[in-house]
C-alpha cells in the first residue's frame, strides 16, 4: 500500500507539471544534477589533494579566509537571489522588464562590491589577525567579484539551467587543472584563492555574454526609481540572507577565533564533506522546481502548496537514508577524502550530518515564504535564528570547540524546523481550502 501510494503521488506531481512544464523542469533538474554529480567528483579529487598537499593547518587558513569573505558576500548579494529570481520568473515573457531588473540588480551589486573591497582593505591594514595573511584575504576577494558578475538568479528565473551547468563544469575543470599544476607544496596555499577567483570570474564574464547573446537580456542604465524599487523589494530577503549566512557561511571564521589553524582545519574538512552529502540531490531539485513553484503560486496557490509539501516528503525519505549511510560509514568516508581517519574529524562529521538532515526536513517547507512572497516572515524567522545561533556557536565553541560548534548548529536547525512548521501550518490550511 505504501509503495502504491507513493507511485500515485509521483503520477500526480507529473500530471500537475505536465507537457512543456514537466520537460522544462526535467531539463533543469538534469542540468543541475550534472553540475552536482561533477560537484561530487571534483571535491573527491580536489579536497584530498589540497589536504594532503597543504596540510591541515594551511588548508584551515584558506577555509578561514573564504569564510570571512563570505560575510561580505552577504552584502553584495543583498536579497536579490530570492527577490530578483521571483520577479523574473513572473515576468519571464516580458523582455523589457527582465532587462530592467537585470540592469538594476547588476549595478547595485557592483556598487556593493566596491564598498566591500574598501572595507576589506581597511580591515587587512588595521587588524593583526588579517594583516599577517593580507594577500590571502585580498586574493580571496576575487570570489566575490566572480559572484557579482554571475547572475545566477537570472538563469534560475528564466529556467535556463543548462547554461549554469555548462559554465560550472567548465570553471570546475579549470580550477582542478590549475590547482594540480600550481599547488605542489605547503607554501603554495596562497595560490588556492587565486585559482578559485580565476574560475569564478571566468564564469561571471561568460554568463554576461550568454545573457546578452542567447537570452537577449540587455543592460540599460536604470533610473533612481528602479534602483530604489529593487532595494525595497530585496530588503526583507537581504535581512534574512544576512541572518542565514551569518550562521552558515561564517562558521569556519567563528570557529577560528577559538581554535588553532590545525583544529580549524579539522572542522573545515568535516564541514566540507557534510556539504557534499547535503547539497546533492536535494538542493538541485529545489533550484530546479522553485522558479516553477513561484510561477504556479501566482496561478493556483493550492496546487503550488500541495506540490511543495510532496517534495518535502521525498526530501525526508532521502535524508533518512543519507543519515544511516553517513553515520555507519563515517570513518571510511573521512579516510577516503582526507587521507586520515582522524577521530576529531569523524565525530564532527557525524554531528554535522545530523544537523544537515534536520535542515533537509525543512528545505522545501521553509521556501513557502519565498514562493508566497512572505519575505517579512522569512526575514523575521532567520533574524531570530541568527541571533540565537551565533550566541550558541560562540558559547559552545568556546567550551567544546568542534563538538560545541556542531552541537550548536544541530540545536539551531531543530529550532528553525519547529518554528517553520508552526508558522506555515495556518497558511497551508487556509490556501488549501481557498
Amino acid at each position: 500500500m505504501g509503495l502504491r501510494k507513493s507511485w500515485n503521488e509521483l503520477k500526480t506531481v507529473k500530471s500537475r507539471f505536465s507537457g512543456h512544464n514537466s520537460k522544462q523542469i526535467l531539463d533543469n533538474f538534469l542540468s543541475l544534477s550534472t553540475v552536482q554529480v561533477l560537484g561530487y567528483v571534483f571535491p573527491l579529487i580536489l579536497l584530498p589533494y589540497l589536504i594532503r598537499t597543504l596540510g591541515t593547518e594551511n588548508f584551515g587558513r584558506t577555509e578561514t579566509a573564504a569564510s570571512f569573505l563570505g560575510i561580505f558576500l552577504l552584502f553584495t548579494n543583498y536579497g536579490f537571489s530570492y527577490s530578483s529570481s521571483r520577479q523574473i520568473s513572473i515576468h519571464r515573457d516580458e523582455k523589457t522588464i527582465v532587462s530592467e531588473i537585470f540592469s538594476s540588480v547588476m549595478l547595485l551589486k557592483s556598487i556593493f562590491m566596491v564598498v566591500s573591497f574598501g572595507a576589506v582593505l581597511v580591515l587587512t591594514y588595521t587588524f593583526s589577525k588579517f594583516e599577517h595573511e593580507r594577500a590571502l584575504y585580498l586574493w580571496s576577494f576575487g570570489a566575490i567579484v566572480g559572484d557579482v558578475l554571475f547572475p545566477l538568479w537570472l538563469f534560475q528565473g528564466l529556467e535556463k539551467m543548462r547554461y549554469i551547468s555548462i559554465l560550472n563544469i567548465t570553471a570546475r575543470a579549470i580550477i582542478l587543472v590549475l590547482t594540480v599544476l600550481f599547488v605542489r607544496q605547503e607554501i603554495d596555499y596562497i595560490y588556492v584563492p587565486i585559482i578559485n577567483s580565476i574560475g569564478l570570474i571566468f564564469i561571471g564574464i561568460s554568463s554576461i555574454v550568454i545573457a546578452r547573446r542567447k537570452l537577449d537580456v540587455q543592460f540599460q542604465m536604470p533610473t533612481i526609481t528602479q534602483l530604489r524599487y529593487q532595494l525595497s523589494v530585496g530588503w526583507d530577503t537581504f535581512v534574512s540572507g544576512i541572518s542565514i549566512n551569518l550562521y552558515t557561511q561564517s562558521r569556519v571564521f567563528i570557529f577560528s577565533l577559538f581554535a588553532s589553524d590545525t583544529i580549524t582545519g579539522y572542522y573545515s574538512v568535516a564541514q566540507r564533506v557534510t556539504g557534499i552529502f547535503q547539497v546533492f540531490p536535494l538542493m538541485t531539485l529545489l533550484n530546479a522546481v522553485l522558479p516553477r513553484l513561484n510561477h504556479l503560486y501566482s496561478l493556483d496557490k493550492a496546487r503550488s502548496v500541495a506540490l511543495l509539501r510532496k517534495f518535502q516528503r521525498y526530501a525526508g525519505y532521502y535524508s533518512i537514508v543519507m543519515l544511516s549511510v553517513c553515520l555507519l560509514f563515517a570513518p571510511q568516508i573521512i579516510q577516503l577524502i582526507s587521507g586520515k581517519s582522524n577521530p576529531e574529524i569523524i565525530i564532527t562529521f557525524q554531528l554535522l550530518i545530523v544537523s544537515a538532515v534536520i535542515a533537509n526536513f525543512n528545505l522545501f517547507r521553509v521556501h513557502y515564504f519565498i514562493i508566497s512572497g512572505n519575505f517579512k516572515q522569512f526575514s523575521t524567522l532567520h533574524s531570530i535564528a541568527s541571533a540565537l545561533g551565533i550566541i550558541l556557536m560562540l558559547v559552545l565553541t568556546f567550551y567544546y570547540l568542534h563538538v560545541g560548534m556542531a552541537l550548536a548548529i544541530t540545536i539551531l536547525e531543530l529550532g528553525i524546523l519547529i518554528a517553520t512548521y508552526k508558522m506555515t501550518r495556518p497558511y497551508f490550511k487556509k490556501e488549501w481550502t481557498e
